[in-house]
């Protein structure tokens, strides 16, 4: 690829994200785990950029909003997340302010197809040449995580047996979400 790094190990692709996460703000890191199918073309992409294009919480989420943006950037490549619970109004609050939709057009872009050939997009930035060792160490605090407690999950539990026995539902995904009071956490320790 011209002299561009290829990243063939997953210790390479590691290090390589630790640079870009001090350089770019929103970093996405996409593993197929060489799990193979019909439908899968790459095995690992690399995603980076500091614009986002759409962000929403789970209560304004706007399929509109996305439409229109996707058709404003048409030709580009674009890299994002749809959660499960958008526009669901499932969520009544997000501690940690993560989105219910996010898409970006990525600055840098790394991968690696099935077939063995190698994408680029973006120069590789100079402070990525070096790894960056003037960041602080993260607080080691605890972490504690608020949920419904043992006894609440199973009064739910054996509420949800009783309707599955008398056949009211047939199927059902119990859920709970969990909340900490930990704010910032390294993605790679």
């Amino acid at each position: 690829m011209n002299g561009v790094p290829i990243y063939k190990t997953i210790e390479e692709r590691v290090e390589l994200l630790r640079r870009l996460n001090a350089h770019y703000s929103f970093v996405f890191y996409l593993e197929s785990n060489e799990y193979s199918d019909a439908f899968g073309k790459y095995e690992w992409l690399i995603f980076a950029g500091n614009e986002p294009g759409v962000q929403q919480s789970s209560s304004e989420v706007s399929w509109d909003v996305l439409s229109n943006w996707s058709e404003t950037n048409a030709g580009t490549f674009r890299a994002g997340f749809i959660t499960y619970e958008a526009g669901s109004g499932q969520i009544d609050k997000d501690s940690i302010g993560f989105p219910a939709m996010f898409f970006f057009e990525p600055e840098f872009i790394r991968g690696k197809k099935r077939n063995g050939t190698y994408i680029s997009k973006g120069a590789e930035p100079n402070n990525l040449q070096k790894e960056d060792k003037s960041q602080a160490p993260l607080p080691d605090n605890n972490m504690s995580f608020d949920s419904i407690g043992k006894n609440a999950y199973l009064d739910r539990f054996e509420q949800i047996r009783a309707h599955l026995q008398r056949g009211n539902i047939y199927e059902v995904n119990f859920c709970q979400a969990f909340e900490g009071n930990r704010k910032q956490l390294d993605p790679f320790n």
